[in-house]
């Protein structure tokens, strides 16, 4: 059996708020693919659970808003915070598109500060 091929991931450093049904916390994207999210929290939400998201992500041409859902798919307790592994709850096309600009852009300031370093 194979597996499928992972979404491409990358580091975010993005802020986020996470809406639940009875609480809303601010916390920071760590990392973020087409199918889901790593978010540094200061509140628990347990596996199962459904959130709102809220952010924004730079591309080339500008910062796109976005407000999907997701549901939590992994919990870790990391001293006095939490880390959320979040799936998106039916991404559309319009998020995924904007996740892989997101990624391209986050993929080719690497690239440039690579060749400036191997040009110096």
């Amino acid at each position: 059996m194979t597996q499928a091929p992972r979404a491409r991931r990358v580091t975010a450093n993005r802020p986020i708020t996470l809406q639940g049904e009875h609480a809303r916390a601010n916390g920071k994207i760590i990392n973020i693919s087409a199918s889901g999210l790593l978010v540094k929290s200061p509140v628990r939400a347990r596996e199962g659970t459904r959130l709102g998201l809220i952010f924004d992500l730079p591309t080339r041409e500008r910062f796109i808003p976005i407000k999907t859902i997701g549901r939590v798919a992994r919990l870790i307790e990391e001293g006095d915070h939490y880390l959320l592994g979040i799936m998106f709850e039916n991404p559309g096309d319009d998020l995924r598109q904007a996740i892989e600009s997101y990624i391209d852009y986050v993929e080719s300031i690497k690239q440039n500060a690579s060749v400036r370093r191997r040009s110096t």
